[in-house]
């Protein structure tokens, strides 16, 4: 269920029905919680990164911090870890495209972000 409910949010909220979005990821999370998550943690991780790759984007800042904000309330911190480069890719966003962002990041760090923020700003041919 959880798969299926992340695939489920990732469709509304690329296609701006943020409301649904919002409420598939909640049950995306709750399904979530009701699995042994260390038994499966490799698998949510792949999940999480799939999802946010998705989802992630400039004109999407304020729904994806909410969508972190909703992971925090259901506990999910260690996941947190997994979307780090995303959270960066929106704060680089939000301070203008402010290269100092960047430029603080290890060079591994930032090449992912660097590749979060280019594949955001050119859409796949499945997104047009």
């Amino acid at each position: 269920l959880f798969r299926i409910n992340a695939n489920i949010s990732s469709e509304r909220i690329v296609n701006s029905n943020f409301g649904e979005g919002k409420a598939a990821f909640s049950f995306a999370l709750e399904s979530m919680s009701k699995v042994n998550n260390k038994q499966f943690a490799e698998d949510i991780a792949q999940i999480f990164v799939l999802y946010f790759s998705k989802v992630v984007s400039e004109q999407r800042v304020d729904v994806v911090k909410e969508l972190f904000a909703m992971m925090v309330e259901k506990g999910l911190i260690a996941e947190q870890v997994f979307i780090d480069p995303f959270r960066i890719a929106l704060t680089y966003w939000e301070k203008g495209k402010d290269a100092e962002v960047l430029d603080r990041l290890n060079p591994e760090v930032r090449e992912i972000v660097e590749q979060i923020i280019r594949n955001a700003e050119s859409p796949s041919e499945a997104d047009r």
